[in-house]
């Protein structure tokens, strides 16, 4: 009985987890495209996209 069960949740889930694995994985193709690094000091960031452009934003140091 209780393999029965077993086999029924993973026929039943299988095909939503697929699902999220696709989506994570269009979600991190995209953020691979925003990634960003700036130009003297090599800082790593992500950049915000409006309009389907992606924006690099400066990355402001403190000035001691």
């Amino acid at each position: 009985m209780g393999d029965m069960v077993s086999q029924k949740a993973i026929t039943l889930f299988s095909p939503v987890v697929r699902m999220f694995r696709e989506m994570w994985e269009q979600s991190m193709e995209g953020m691979m495209g925003l990634i960003m690094k700036s130009s003297p000091s090599g800082y790593t960031y992500i950049a915000e996209r409006t309009n389907h452009d992606a924006i690099r934003k400066k990355v402001y140091t403190k000035q001691h």
